[in-house]
C-alpha cells in the first residue's frame, strides 16, 4: 500500500517520551462487511476483488498483476509512482509493507462507476495493530473493473465500550489525560503544536525507568527502526499535522506493559522533497 501519513521519512531526533501502562486482555478482532450499495451485487463483487487482487499483487511485488489493475489516474493517487516506473523499478518502495485486509465497509456501483471502503493493516506490526481506513474508487473498462483512485480515510470508529485515551501533541511535548489504560484502548491523538508530529509507541522491558528509556531510545534511527535495543518492541502508530487530529484503533488489545511515545519528526518539519527543513535543529526534550 501506498506510504501512509504517518510514515514520512523519519530521521532520529526525539522529541519525547512518556510512559502508559496498558492492562492485557484478549484480542479482539475486527472485522468488516461488505455493503450494500446502489448497483448489481456482481459488479460490487468485482470492484473488491479488484481490491483483493491488487493487495496481493503488491504483497508479493509482482508489478505486471498489479499495474493491470489500475487506471493511469488510479496509480498516482496511489503514490507508487507511474505505470513506467513501476516497469523500470524505479520504485523501490512498492511492496514493501505488507497489508492484510479486515474486512470490507461498504462498496457500490452505479453504471460504470464505483467505490468500495475497506479496513487494513499495513505493515509488520510488532506490538500494536493499527487499523487504517482507506476508499478506493474504480471505473469499469470494457467489462473489466479497474481501480481509478484513493484515499485515507482515518482509521475506524473504535467498538462501543472501548476506552479512549486522549495524547495531546505541542511543540515538543505529549500530553496525556492519564498514565494506565486496558489492553482494550483506542487513541485520540491532537496536535495543537505549530509542527507536525508522530506517535513511535515503543513496549519497553517492565519497569524500565523513564531516564533509561532516553537513553536506549533518543539515538535510533525513526524511520527504519532497524537497530531498537534488546527487550523493546516497537510499532509506528499516528501521524498528525500541526492543528489537526486523529483517532487510532487497533486490530487487537495491547498487551501488558510499560509503553512510551516518542516522535521523531526532525525540528521544523521536512520539505516537499523528504528533506529535514533543520538538520541540526534538535528540539528539547522532554520527560515525565
Amino acid at each position: 500500500m501506498r506510504t501512509s501519513p504517518l510514515k514520512r521519512g523519519f530521521i532520529a531526533v526525539l522529541l519525547s517520551v512518556f510512559t502508559l501502562a496498558a492492562c492485557g486482555g484478549d484480542g479482539n478482532d475486527q472485522t468488516g462487511t461488505g455493503g450494500a450499495g446502489a448497483g448489481s451485487a456482481e459488479a460490487e463483487e468485482a470492484i473488491e476483488q479488484a481490491v483483493r487482487d491488487s493487495f496481493e499483487a503488491e504483497n508479493a511485488r509482482d508489478v505486471r498483476a498489479f499495474a493491470a489493475l489500475w487506471t493511469n489516474e488510479g496509480l498516482e493517487q496511489y503514490d507508487v509512482g507511474s505505470r513506467e516506473d513501476l516497469e523500470a523499478g524505479r520504485s523501490p518502495d512498492f511492496g514493501r509493507e505488507q497489508v492484510t485486509i479486515i474486512g470490507f465497509v461498504e462498496t457500490e456501483a452505479d453504471g460504470t462507476e464505483g467505490s468500495t471502503t475497506v479496513d487494513v493493516i499495513s505493515g509488520a506490526s510488532d506490538i500494536a495493530k493499527p487499523v487504517f481506513r482507506v476508499r478506493f474508487a474504480a471505473i469499469e473498462r470494457d467489462g473489466t473493473w479497474l481501480l481509478n483512485g484513493f484515499e485515507f480515510v482515518g482509521s475506524p470508529p473504535a467498538a462501543e465500550g472501548t476506552e479512549i485515551l486522549e495524547i495531546g501533541a505541542i511543540d515538543y511535548a505529549f500530553v496525556l489525560d492519564r498514565k494506565e489504560v486496558p489492553g482494550e484502548v483506542a487513541f485520540r491523538f491532537s496536535n495543537t503544536g505549530q509542527e507536525a508530529h508522530e506517535i513511535t509507541l515503543f513496549k519497553g522491558p517492565d519497569g524500565t525507568d523513564i531516564g533509561i528509556a532516553k537513553a536506549d531510545l533518543e539515538n535510533l534511527d525513526g524511520r527504519e527502526l532497524d537497530n531498537v535495543p534488546d527487550g523493546y518492541r516497537v510499532d509506528h502508530v499516528a501521524f498528525a499535522d500541526a492543528r489537526s487530529s486523529t483517532e487510532i484503533t487497533f486490530a487487537e488489545a495491547l498487551p501488558a506493559g510499560d509503553y512510551f511515545l516518542v516522535c521523531y519528526i526532525p525540528q521544523g518539519g521536512f520539505t516537499e522533497a523528504g528533506e529535514p527543513v533543520n538538520p541540526e535543529g534538535t528540539p528539547p526534550c522532554s520527560w515525565e
